[in-house]
């Protein structure tokens, strides 16, 4: 291990989990990493190297003036005693405060990964507020990392990064899919399917998501509605926090239906989900990627999703799913009808699903173009 330390910094240790492990376990092998996040309150397991030092830096996820301000003063504080080598962020926040306090320092490389912009379908002040905030992390950047080619294609239209100091890991995505974990099986399907109440000769479209707006859950469920007309033994899988206290009304809009609709808040095996299922279906209004669809084409699931930026790298239209206009319901729901309906079409769109996953974003090969990125960095620094 050489005397080059990284710091990764995030707003919450979820993130970590969820998208990082193997990044920093890939960067350990070379570098000393440490972990600066909002620890605060949070009761899990990090599955990090024990030499992974972890700091705690009360970075919220809300815009909170005073809160960003004192997080800023102490990310300036650490960084300034710590004198990390380099500075790795993730998340619009962490990727705000820690740029800013990485230039201030004067830290020699600051790299940012953009995951998708919440001011992209928005419009007015709102917008143009969140979008100066993507530039100042741009512009405090020494390399701007982004999850698809088509956001990075966005961004640069939007004039928020540049061409040089803009860069794609491999195919994209934040940091790809286990392909050992996420696989084809049939072993847990009796027992997971009885779990929810779905009988065993049902056809499953699967939603893995925040239940909001911005998801297309709404579109989703009329989708649905239409589709089930023609397939009796259509069920839905909802998996995914309520964040904007939709179940109610869409329970409501269900009627007698909902009881083809089957809402899970969280789980901790989302493969065993999608296993069971036969179609993914992923409505977004914006995605910087679609981690999800990754994940479940290497379980053998082709997606029914958005034709968006980040969404039309996670599929490839009528080869490993079906892209549809945004918004559009009746689209939707003729695209799910069709895969649901034809089961060799189906196979065929799942087996390219998982080679394009095993293939193009499994974890190791996404991890090993980070690491690649910092030893191209540093070796720069030495010319």
């Amino acid at each position: 291990m050489c005397n080059k330390s990284i710091a990764v910094v995030v707003s919450s240790p979820m993130t970590v989990n969820s998208f990082l492990i193997n990044h920093i376990c890939e960067l350990s092998k070379c570098y000393n990493v440490s972990v600066i996040a909002n620890f605060g309150g949070f009761s899990g397991n990090l599955n990090l190297p024990e030499e992974v030092k972890l700091y705690n830096v009360a970075i919220v996820r809300k815009i909170s003036l005073i809160s960003d301000l004192k997080a800023l003063f102490h990310l300036i504080k650490l960084f300034h005693r710590e004198r990390f080598s380099a500075i790795y962020s993730v998340t619009p926040k962490a990727g705000l405060i820690s740029m800013l306090a990485g230039k201030f320092v004067g830290s020699k490389i600051r790299i940012h990964t953009f995951t998708g912009q919440v001011w992209a379908n928005k419009t007015g002040i709102y917008r143009n507020l969140l979008k100066s905030f993507d530039k100042v992390i741009a512009r405090c950047t020494t390399v701007s990392l982004i999850d698809s080619h088509s956001q990075r294609d966005f961004l640069l239209n939007e004039g928020v990064v540049s061409i040089l100091g803009s860069k794609v890991l491999g195919s994209g995505s934040i940091s790809g899919v286990d392909t050992n974990r996420f696989i084809p099986s049939l072993t847990s399907r009796e027992r997971v399917l009885n779990e929810l109440n779905i009988p065993l000769h049902a056809k499953v479209i699967l939603f893995i998501g925040r239940l909001n707006k911005d998801k297309g859950i709404s579109e989703l469920i009329e989708a649905f509605k239409v589709a089930y007309k023609s397939s009796s033994n259509l069920y839905l899988l909802v998996v995914g926090p309520d964040e904007e206290n939709m179940k109610g009304g869409l329970l409501s809009s269900l009627g007698l239906l909902s009881k083809n609709v089957v809402f899970v808040p969280f789980t901790i095996n989302p493969e065993e989900l999608m296993q069971v299922s036969d179609v993914l279906c992923l409505p977004s209004h914006r995605e910087g990627f679609g981690t999800v669809v990754i994940e479940a084409a290497a379980c053998g699931i082709p997606c029914v999703g958005s034709n968006i930026y980040g969404l039309s790298d996670a599929i490839v239209d009528d080869l490993t799913g079906v892209l549809v206009p945004v918004n559009d319901f009746y689209s939707l729901a003729q695209s799910l009808h069709v895969i649901i309906n034809d089961d060799k079409k189906r196979v065929l769109m799942g087996n390219a699903a998982r080679k394009r996953a095993v293939d193009k974003f499994d974890n190791t090969i996404l991890s090993e173009a980070l690491a690649k990125v910092f030893n191209d960095e540093f070796r720069d620094l030495e010319i």
